[in-house]
C-alpha cells in the first residue's frame, strides 16, 4: 500500500508463496538431486529447486543461481505473511525471482488465478 516495496517483488513473494499452499512449493534448502543442504549454487524449473555444485549438470534447465537469490528464495518460504514485506532486492536477484516464480508457477499451475491477474494489471 505505501509503495515501499516494488510491485514486480509482491508478485513474485504472492506467486513464490501460493505454490506453497498449493503443495507445489520450491525445494530451497537442499539439492533436489542428492540431498546436500551446501553449495546449492543452481535452480532448475523442471526438478522444482535447487541443486547442489556436484548435481548442477544432471538438469537440462539448470541456471546459475546467485547467493543473494537463494537466500531470498529461502526468506520467502519460510517467513511468517506479516514479516514478508519488508524487505527489498536488487535487480538482479529480482530478475531471477521472477524468472524461477514466473516459469515454476506456469509449469505447476493450471489455470490463471484471478489474484494474479489483479497484480499484472498493478504492474502496467
Amino acid at each position: 500500500e505505501k509503495g515501499k516495496i516494488p510491485e514486480k517483488l509482491v508478485r513474485c513473494i504472492y506467486e513464490i508463496r501460493i505454490l506453497t499452499c498449493f503443495g507445489e512449493g520450491l525445494q530451497v534448502f537442499s539439492c533436489v538431486s542428492c540431498g546436500r543442504e551446501e553449495e546449492l549454487s543452481h535452480f532448475s524449473i523442471h526438478r522444482g529447486g535447487c541443486l547442489c555444485h556436484h548435481c548442477r549438470n544432471q538438469s537440462y534447465d539448470s541456471v546459475r543461481l546467485s547467493d543473494s537469490t537463494l537466500y531470498t528464495l529461502q526468506y520467502i518460504v519460510v517467513t511468517p505473511i506479516e514479516k514478508l514485506f519488508n524487505f527489498l532486492v536488487s535487480e538482479e536477484v529480482l530478475a531471477q525471482l521472477m524468472k524461477i516464480s514466473r516459469s515454476y508457477l506456469a509449469r505447476n499451475i493450471r489455470e490463471e488465478l484471478k489474484s494474479l491477474e489483479m497484480l499484472q494489471v498493478m504492474e502496467q
